[in-house]
């Protein structure tokens, strides 16, 4: 997905009247419980259209002209663009996030009920929007710090001059979200609170090891495991997801022509150290071992006209007729 068909999708929900459903995610002893939130629909209502209202200013009417335009990558993409949504594109979900294809496939949910439910377990809460046509669930994060307990004796105003005791628990729900589904495709809104909170360096770190499998079957390096020890560092394990399965070079491109233009590319001739009989890349510090990763993503780059030669952070592949 990019931007401009999120866009597209997004129109619709403000096209036509679509309703709003809120549920909450409990978590306990590390399972996930999804619960309906039985709320006046006036509220309901009024929740929607804070969510839709935070959706137009942050996503649909975005200007290129404060900054580098929004885009769409997927999760496992390398580049460090700021202004962006991630699709997340690996095989495992975190468990905290298989809610949301609950809801989707069935939203007649068990009502929350405080004398079944305990709020301090609320984990998170999704807000559906849509009609029979259209539906996107949104996902926030709760905190225990939108917890209201009346035990504690939080006091509220009553008239203009009055304070009186909240008698009831309350909660607060917050206008924005840090995942998005929308159409089958999950969007990452947030993606600190994903790395901190969803086990995702876990998941990352195990998708990364498959590539790493397939680098030393390639037989390209002569000593795989010292990648193994960086994947701690959960940005270079990111940029490790996809080289299996993405990657421009490896599989693709012969060890040999791969070794002759290390040697030769201004940005990486000097900077590499190679087997005793040349064979294969020797790689034997952190600098070295994040330099094969650009080369494995064939981000190192010369342009046509000038001849000049670029690292790549982002690149879009050209498609040429004729």
């Amino acid at each position: 997905m990019n931007i401009t068909e999120l866009r597209d999708q997004l129109s619709n929900f403000y096209q036509n009247t679509v309703g709003a459903m809120a549920y909450f995610v409990l978590k306990k002893d590390n399972e996930m419980h999804v619960r309906m939130a039985d709320i006046k629909n006036e509220f309901l209502d009024d929740l929607r259209d804070q969510y839709l209202s935070n959706i137009r200013e942050t996503i649909i009417d975005t200007s290129t002209s404060e900054g580098e335009a929004l885009q769409i990558v997927n999760i496992s993409v390398t580049d460090e663009r700021k202004n962006v949504l991630y699709e997340y594109d690996l095989e495992e979900t975190p468990n905290e996030l298989n809610v949301l294809s609950e809801v989707l496939n069935n939203g007649e949910q068990p009502v929350y009920s405080s004398r079944n439910d305990d709020i301090k377990n609320l984990y998170a809460y999704i807000i559906a929007i849509g009609d029979a046509q259209n539906k996107m669930l949104l996902y926030k994060k709760h905190y225990s710090i939108s917890n209201f307990s009346a035990q504690k004796h939080f006091f509220i105003f009553e008239s203009d001059h009055r304070f009186v005791r909240m008698e009831n628990d309350m909660i607060r729900l917050d206008h924005k979200f840090d995942f998005m589904s929308i159409n089958g495709v999950l969007l990452i809104n947030n993606l600190k609170m994903l790395e901190k909170f969803f086990g995702f360096h876990e998941i990352i770190k195990r998708e990364a090891m498959a590539s790493i499998t397939a680098i030393e079957a390639e037989g390209i390096i002569d000593n795989p495991t010292v990648l193994s020890n960086m994947l701690d560092d959960v940005s270079f394990a990111r940029k490790m997801t996809k080289i299996a399965t993405n990657s421009p070079v490896l599989g693709k491109i012969p060890v040999p022509s791969i070794i002759e233009f290390t040697k030769n590319h201004p940005a990486l001739k000097g900077k590499l150290n190679y087997s005793t009989d040349n064979t294969k890349i020797h790689l034997n510090t952190q600098n070295s071992k994040r330099l094969f990763l650009k080369l494995l993503n064939d981000d190192y780059l010369r342009s046509e006209l000038t001849q000049a030669y670029y690292d790549s952070l982002a690149k879009e592949t050209l498609n040429v007729e004729g």
